[in-house]
């Protein structure tokens, strides 16, 4: 009985993740549960996963990882690390989408939320299956245009997001759309 109890006080001491220990202030419990909230397909809730434990292939990770043909973990256009950060939020190359999903959750959430509060989906209680799955389907296509090696172009992400909307209308989330749609 005795060895039970002492299995489960060692369950309650979870070590936190690389992530979690680079960035303690943030309420990662909330942003775990938001990453995978009910109503998100799996492929969004695995490019959250990726994205939030920080092992999307940047060229700062590939080049950590002592990846041939990476010479150093710069951007390729931009003289800075290549991050996950710097690739969605900051990146000149797609700088302008972000802008774009940054008004649109500031808009719903009546708050002024910083690139990290969007990237780690620190966000307000209300509408939050909305700004997530917004910010998850920006996000993902952002980087999997990046991925090809394209520029993200605004007009082209607003056209697929707009398309995605009007497919969530047809499930069981769909009265979801109408509050994306406010967002767009």
């Amino acid at each position: 009985m005795k060895q039970w109890l002492m299995n489960l006080e060692w369950i309650k001491r979870v070590i936190p993740c690389r992530i979690e220990s680079n960035f303690p202030l943030n309420d990662w419990n909330k942003t775990w549960e938001y990453a995978r909230l009910k109503g998100l397909d799996s492929e969004t809730i695995s490019f959250l996963w990726r994205m939030l434990h920080d092992v999307l292939p940047t060229r700062s990770r590939l080049y950590h990882m002592r990846m041939p043909r990476i010479e150093n973990e710069n951007c390729q256009k931009f003289d800075v690390p290549d991050t996950i950060q710097h690739s969605l939020t900051t990146c000149q190359d797609s700088i302008f989408v972000f802008q774009w999903l940054q008004r649109g959750i500031n808009r719903l959430s009546n708050r002024d939320l910083s690139a990290e509060d969007i990237l780690f989906l620190n966000f307000p209680p209300t509408n939050t299956l909305a700004m997530v799955w917004f910010t998850a389907t920006v996000f993902q296509q952002i980087w999997k245009i990046k991925a090809k090696g394209k520029r993200p172009l605004l007009v082209e992400i607003r056209a697929e997001v707009e398309a995605r909307i009007n497919l969530l209308r047809k499930t069981k989330i769909g009265y979801v759309a109408d509050t994306v749609k406010i967002m767009v």
